[in-house]
């Protein structure tokens, strides 16, 4: 991501990973809406993860 044009690695928790966008345009919405549920899944607890999958196989 950070070598897109609006990401930049955030100043002092950057070193753990956080990245940080400046001035989102309306079109990236949608993919800012998959990268946030992506880090999401990947950070949340297993029980969570499975109520979540489980919720959007509806």
């Amino acid at each position: 991501m950070l070598q897109k044009e609006n990401f930049f690695k955030t100043p002092y928790i950057g070193r753990h990973g956080w990245v940080s966008i400046q001035n989102p345009d309306r079109e990236g919405w949608g993919e800012l809406t998959i990268l946030i549920q992506e880090a999401y899944l990947r950070a949340a607890p297993k029980r969570l993860v499975k109520k979540y999958e489980e919720f959007h196989k509806k």
